[in-house]
C-alpha cells in the first residue's frame, strides 16, 4: 500500500517537476519532542500529560506550516 507521502511526492513532481521541502524549525520541535513522549511514556513519568500536551500541539502546528507550504507551492 502507498502511504500519503508517496502521494505528496507524486502531486508535487507532477505540479512543480520537483520535490524538495526544507525541514522548518518548527518541525524539528515537533520531532524532539515526539521523541521526548517516548522515555516518558515507558517510564511513567509524572509530566507524561504535560509533554503529550506539547508534542500533541506542535505536531498540529508543524503540519499546518507544511500544508501551508504545499500549498504556495502547488499555486507556483
Amino acid at each position: 500500500a502507498l502511504g500519503s507521502g508517496h502521494l505528496l511526492r507524486r502531486t508535487m513532481l507532477k505540479a512543480t517537476g520537483k520535490f524538495s521541502v526544507k525541514t522548518s524549525w518548527l518541525g524539528k520541535c515537533t520531532i524532539a519532542a515526539q521523541m521526548a513522549v517516548v522515555p516518558v511514556a515507558l517510564l511513567g513519568w509524572p509530566i507524561k500529560p504535560l509533554v503529550l500536551g506539547v508534542a500533541a500541539v506542535l505536531t498540529v502546528l508543524s503540519g499546518v506550516g507544511y500544508l501551508r507550504l504545499g500549498m504556495r507551492l502547488l499555486d507556483a
